[in-house]
């Protein structure tokens, strides 16, 4: 499902690297792009979350998913200002489409994620 998600966002950056949108002229056209790669995203944060809760050790897991989560908003808001800067410099199509060339890498790495073997401990209070 992650990877399928991530083939969404990054089938969506390649149009618009193609500008099979168009110019991104005006507000509608924008949009369209927007929302398909947000339904796209949305499908791979859910999974993305689920899939590091199970590979946290349950003795540190809310500690260390707390961690993660804000490690995620630190990402994402870099990235939209990397991305802001990029587009004002270069446009969105060129943007668009080293994004899009750039995001195999993590999905080539997906594969190699596994869960971790659940150990049974002894209860101590």
């Amino acid at each position: 499902l992650i990877a399928l998600s991530y083939s969404g966002t990054v089938a969506t950056q390649a149009l618009l690297a193609m500008g099979m949108f168009g110019p991104m002229r005006s507000v509608s056209q924008w949009l369209l792009v927007k929302v398909l790669y947000h339904f796209s995203l949305g499908f791979h944060i859910g999974p993305q979350m689920a899939i590091f809760q199970s590979l946290c050790d349950e003795n540190v897991a809310a500690t260390v998913f707390t961690v993660f989560c804000c490690l995620c908003n630190n990402a994402d808001s870099w990235a939209k200002d990397i991305h802001g800067h990029w587009i004002e410099r270069d446009g969105y199509e060129v943007t668009a489409a080293w994004d899009a060339s750039i995001v195999l890498v993590p999905i080539s790495l997906i594969w190699f994620v596994k869960p971790r073997e659940h150990v049974e401990r002894e209860h101590v209070d």
